[in-house]
C-alpha cells in the first residue's frame, strides 16, 4: 500500500456571473453622475433665487419686473422644486431592492428610472420563459414595487428571452 500526495486547493472558485453586480454599479454610477449633475444646477438656482429672494427684501429703486418675467421666475422656482423632490427620493433603498433580487438566469440589461412618475422599467434576458416569471415575482415580492407587470418579450437570435418589465415604485415617507 503506497501513500500518494493530497493535493489542496484552498481557492474558491467564483460560483456565479457578477455580471448583474456589474451592470447595476455602472447603473448605480451613472445615476450618482447624474444625480451629482442635477444638484450642481440646483445649487445654482437655489444660489440665485436666493440673491432674487434678498433684492425682494431690500428693495433698490429698480424698475419693476415684466409679467413675463415674473411668470419666467415662478417656472424656474417650479422645476427647482421638483428636481429637489426628485433628489429626496429614497435611491439606495431602491437599488438595494434591485439587487436583493437574485435570480442567477436572468441578466439584468437596463434600468430605466422615472422619478416624476414613480416608474420604473427594467430589462433583462433570460434563456426560459419560467425564468421570466421567477424574476417577476421575485420584483413583485419587494415592498418598493408594486404592479409589477411583463411589458414585453421577444426572442433574439441566440434563441434568449429579452424583456421588460414596468413597476410602480412605491415612495413611503
Amino acid at each position: 500500500m503506497s501513500m500518494r500526495a493530497v493535493e489542496l486547493n484552498h481557492a474558491c472558485a467564483p460560483k456565479h456571473d457578477p455580471w448583474p453586480a456589474r451592470a447595476l454599479l455602472v447603473a448605480g454610477c451613472l445615476a450618482s453622475i447624474g444625480l451629482g449633475m442635477a444638484l450642481h444646477d440646483i445649487d445654482a438656482k437655489t444660489a440665485m433665487l436666493e440673491a432674487d429672494a434678498s433684492r425682494l427684501r431690500h428693495p433698490r429703486q429698480e424698475t419693476r419686473q415684466s409679467e413675463a418675467e415674473a411668470a419666467l421666475q415662478r417656472t424656474e422656482i417650479a422645476a427647482v422644486q421638483t428636481a429637489m423632490a426628485e433628489l429626496a427620493l429614497p435611491w439606495e433603498q431602491l437599488f438595494r431592492a434591485l439587487e436583493s433580487t437574485r435570480t442567477p438566469r436572468v441578466k439584468l440589461l437596463a434600468m430605466e428610472p422615472n422619478p416624476r412618475q414613480r416608474k420604473l422599467r427594467i430589462s433583462a434576458a433570460a434563456s426560459d420563459t419560467q425564468d421570466i416569471l421567477d424574476y417577476i415575482q421575485a420584483l413583485d415580492r419587494q415592498s418598493m414595487l408594486e404592479d409589477v407587470f411583463l411589458l414585453r418579450q421577444e426572442r433574439d437570435d441566440d434563441g434568449n428571452f429579452i424583456f421588460s418589465v414596468d413597476a410602480v415604485w412605491n415612495v413611503k415617507p
